[in-house]
């Protein structure tokens, strides 16, 4: 009984994507990378930067000490580069991207029914943690 009352009140929310038929966009581009051959350099996150207009960081792209925290994607840093955790590899370095996704049509946007992910004019698709 619980269960179909909460799937009635989820299914009355009204989805932030449209229903309309999505045909695509043949002329788009994809970027492809080979996470392995990263070296922590960042420079991935300055070109992220730069492209979407975004403001500085509190610490400059060749500051590398940020490397030793771990960093989530925020509204004004699209991508971030960390360094993994592992016992022995992490004196090497092993590092990896995270960033958002400019989905075109973000299906977690409308799937999520306390509206915790939206899509911004600038194309980036944020989560709020405390919706």
């Amino acid at each position: 009984m619980m269960g179909a009352a909460g799937l009635t009140a989820a299914g009355s929310r009204k989805g932030l994507a449209t229903t309309r038929h999505f045909g695509g966009y043949p002329g788009s581009l994809a970027v492809l990378h080979d996470i392995t051959l990263c070296i922590g350099c960042r420079s991935c996150e300055a070109g992220c930067n730069k492209v979407n207009q975004l403001p500085p960081p509190e610490a400059p792209f060749t500051d590398l000490s940020v490397l030793e925290k771990k960093r989530r994607t925020t509204a004004k840093s699209y991508t971030v580069v960390n360094k993994a955790a592992f016992s022995n590899e992490a004196k090497k370095g092993i590092f990896f991207k995270t960033q958002c996704n400019h989905c075109l049509e973000p299906a977690c946007a409308s799937a999520c029914f306390v509206r915790a992910f939206t899509k911004t004019k600038q194309g980036s698709v944020t989560y709020d943690e405390s919706v």
